[in-house]
């Protein structure tokens, strides 16, 4: 508040019109903000920041600093909302060895070649340890070491997390509905539907946000600690945001803001631009898709796509039979 009022920059977080938004790329912590373990600001280009959240380290953020963001759906919790968390992984978790099956040396032999996937814990919420528990849930989203989205218990292999690339997660969900659907970059990824999966309880205690205090990258088991992750921004808003809000995210990549929350300047790129420029990102988005040397169309054919379809790479993918 004191740099605010000397004219040395804008509230962090900065809540209004039902969002509350953190910016860790000035190398100011934001207020509220509680990091565990080990965390350090890392410069990433001359006067923007990011940080780094080391393996075996988490957080914790309080939304209410001034009381702008309200339970709905009854209670004091957000049931209702969507979260973006901007974000980057420079190496995927890494595989660890598959537990032994079977004795003897032939086995023994082929079984120290194998390995299985671990997991990185990315979103907790408020399933977290509290007194009344004895053993602590698992993280509402993570992420494996082939880049796959985990989101509570359910996983989608078809859209997948790049290292060393930014990535916007969002999450939208609707507890009174028993639904959350996630995107990455605005793709839709993992979904979990509790009409759908009797056993799943999408329930106000384990998947909606207590505004007061709500936990990012912690886990039971450190083997899901055990990389770094890179946050430049989180928005929390206290609402459902519909589908084709949420499509817009690919123009955050070109530095766009379609919710208004402080980002860059309008891409260059605009509406007179080649397709090649223009759509440069949704391409190479599509092409991150297509893993192990897969058959894909060729450059030429998915802009031409990408342009019939004004740059939605979703409806790209389906057209091309991906989704």
């Amino acid at each position: 508040q004191k740099d605010v009022a000397n004219g040395n920059g804008a509230p962090n977080p900065l809540a209004g019109d039902g969002c509350i938004a953190w910016d860790f790329t000035t190398s100011r912590k934001p207020v509220g903000v509680i990091k565990n373990n080990d965390s350090h600001y890392h410069m990433r280009r001359q006067g923007q920041y990011y940080l780094k959240v080391y393996a075996n380290a988490s957080l914790s953020l309080t939304a209410n600093i001034k009381n702008d963001i309200k339970g709905n759906l009854g209670g004091s919790r957000l049931n209702a909302y969507t979260l973006t968390m901007e974000f980057k992984l420079e190496e995927l978790p890494k595989r660890k060895a598959a537990p032994a099956t079977a004795k003897g040396k032939a086995s023994d032999a082929k079984q120290s070649q194998l390995t299985v996937p671990t997991e990185r814990a990315i979103i907790n919420l408020n399933r977290i340890l509290t007194p009344d528990q004895e053993q602590m849930p698992e993280a509402l989203v993570s992420i494996d070491s082939d880049g796959a989205i985990r989101l509570g218990g359910v996983q989608d292999r078809r859209v997948r997390i790049t290292p060393k690339k930014w990535h916007f997660l969002t999450l939208v969900a609707d507890c009174k509905e028993q639904s959350i659907q996630s995107y990455v970059d605005g793709i839709q990824s993992t979904k979990i539907d509790g009409k759908m999966q009797p056993k799943l309880t999408v329930d106000a205690e384990g998947f909606s946000v207590s505004p007061d205090r709500f936990y990012l990258f912690a886990s039971p088991r450190t083997e899901d600690m055990d990389c770094e992750v890179d946050v430049k921004r989180l928005w929390l808003y206290s609402e459902k945001k519909e589908e084709s809000l949420i499509g817009l995210m690919n123009d955050e990549f070109m530095g766009r803001d379609p919710w208004k929350i402080g980002h860059a300047a309008p891409s260059k790129a605009g509406a007179g631009a080649s397709p090649e420029n223009r759509y440069k990102t949704q391409l190479q988005m599509i092409k991150d898709m297509f893993a192990g040397g897969a058959s894909q169309p060729s450059d030429e054919t998915l802009l031409a796509m990408l342009k019939e379809h004004s740059g939605n790479v979703q409806k790209v993918l389906s057209q091309i039979g991906l989704f």
